[in-house]
């Protein structure tokens, strides 16, 4: 919607228009003498101030960063994902590994997809979401596990079986249906060639090319709730590197917190039960991934 005040502008505007805590509303205020200003509304900040000496497109800018850490915060999705990755991670190297995979992917998507690159499915990528955590939290049953072909056969097979179901069911598209048949042969790739790659050079690699692709697949969400807000296509540059950046801090405060609770977890616990909780916990995060994926999938809401 577009407003123009034919009278000098107030001091200040209230928004009142929040039905959900989650919702933002993107506004842009343009003045007379080609000044702009942005803000980015939301359900604990409500008011703008109008008044030029102050408004600026800074305030936008960290309206966004803000956003963007409030984001990571709540997305439970995105913390039990990157819950799972690091108790999946052996050694520090992994986790890093992980991490600036998990980065570079979900900067590059979330990129795309707000500058309108490409228009991904969003509840389909709000399932695929669900997916991931449950095959990062496969990968590492199957170290443990001596049946390790049955068990990557039959949780590659649950995408594709889902994709097939939901597809006869006219609940998804045609092309909705291949994204479910190539993140089932992902998954059978992933947990099937996972034991051959022995040496730490090849795992680095292979670690971090996965974690890439599961950013990926979280980029898209995360553009999927910044193009919510109602975005000025042709002013795309400063709320993209905000919410990107608030994000990216987020993670870091997130990822700080979760290794600080582990390893106060891990000390109180004797070595030998280490492995039986870190299995408890990545079964109890499978069985959210999964719950997720076949919610998302069926588009039961809660």
């Amino acid at each position: 919607m577009i407003f123009q005040c034919e009278n000098s502008p107030p001091d200040f505007m209230i928004y009142t228009g929040f039905y959900a805590p989650s919702h933002l509303h993107y506004s842009r205020l343009s003045f007379e003498d080609g000044n702009i200003s942005e803000n980015l509304f939301q359900s604990k900040r409500t008011e703008w101030s109008f008044k030029k000496e102050s408004a600026s497109q800074s305030s936008g800018f960290f309206g966004f960063v803000f956003a963007g850490i409030e984001h990571i915060g709540t997305g439970i999705d995105h913390i039990v994902f990157l819950l799972a990755v690091l108790l999946a991670s052996k050694h520090w190297k992994e986790v890093l590994l992980s991490i600036t995979g998990f980065t570079l992917g979900h900067s590059f998507t979330l990129s795309i997809a707000t500058l309108n690159k490409i228009k991904p499915d969003t509840s389909g990528i709000e399932a695929f979401i669900g997916l991931t955590i449950l095959i990062v939290a496969a990968k590492s049953v199957l170290g443990v596990e001596k049946s390790r072909n049955q068990i990557s056969f039959w949780v590659a097979s649950v995408p594709l079986i889902v994709g097939w179901i939901v597809w006869s069911l006219q609940i998804r598209e045609i092309h909705i249906l291949f994204a479910y048949i190539g993140m089932s042969f992902f998954t059978f790739c992933y947990l099937s060639f996972n034991r051959y790659i022995t040496d730490s050079k090849s795992k680095g690699l292979y670690l971090g090319i996965t974690t890439l692709a599961f950013g990926m697949v979280h980029g898209f969400g995360f553009a999927g709730f910044l193009l919510e807000t109602g975005l000025d296509r042709d002013h795309l540059l400063i709320p993209l590197l905000g919410f990107n950046l608030g994000v990216e801090i987020g993670q870091l405060i997130l990822i700080s917190l979760v290794l600080g609770m582990i390893w106060c977890l891990f000390r109180k616990i004797k070595p030998k039960f280490k492995e039986r909780v870190i299995l408890s916990l990545l079964f109890l995060l499978a069985t959210l991934g999964t719950y997720w994926f076949f919610q998302r999938s069926f588009q039961v809401h809660s």
